[in-house]
C-alpha cells in the first residue's frame, strides 16, 4: 500500500532552499510528465516551531524519492491543518491541482506558493 510521506527542515530559514531545488526539479521536462493527477506535494508551517514539513502524496513519492531520502523522510498520512492563523499555514508547492482533493476537509485552509501554479 502506497502512503503519504514527509520530512522535516531546521531551522526553516533552511526550507526556502528545499523548495527552490524541489521547484526547480520540478519543471524538468522528464519530471513533468510524470506529474500525473494525484501527484502533489505540500508544506506546513507553524508559527510557534522552527521548522517546515513536507509533505508528499503517495503519487509523489516515486518522483521526488531523491528529496525524500536525502532528508530522512518517513512514511505518515495527509499533513493535519493549522488551527487559525497563529498556529502556520499548509502550501500546495507544486504538481498537479487534482492532488489537492485528497487533503479532503483541508482543503479550505490551503494556499498557493506565490507565484506557483497548479496543472
Amino acid at each position: 500500500m502506497r502512503t503519504w510521506h514527509r520530512f522535516t527542515v531546521t531551522p526553516a530559514a533552511e526550507s526556502a532552499s528545499v523548495q527552490a531545488a524541489m521547484i526547480a526539479f520540478g519543471e524538468q521536462d522528464d519530471v513533468r510528465f510524470l506529474m500525473k493527477p494525484d501527484v502533489g506535494v505540500f508544506y506546513r508551517t507553524l508559527s510557534t516551531e522552527d521548522f517546515f514539513q513536507f509533505y508528499f502524496t503517495p503519487a509523489a513519492v516515486p518522483v521526488f524519492q531523491p528529496f525524500i531520502d536525502k532528508h530522512r523522510g518517513v512514511s505518515c498520512g495527509p499533513p493535519p491543518s493549522p488551527r487559525g492563523k497563529s498556529n502556520g499555514q499548509l502550501v500546495f508547492l507544486l504538481g498537479h491541482r487534482a492532488s489537492i482533493d485528497l487533503l479532503g476537509a483541508r482543503q479550505d485552509q490551503l494556499r498557493l506558493v506565490e507565484g506557483q501554479t497548479a496543472k
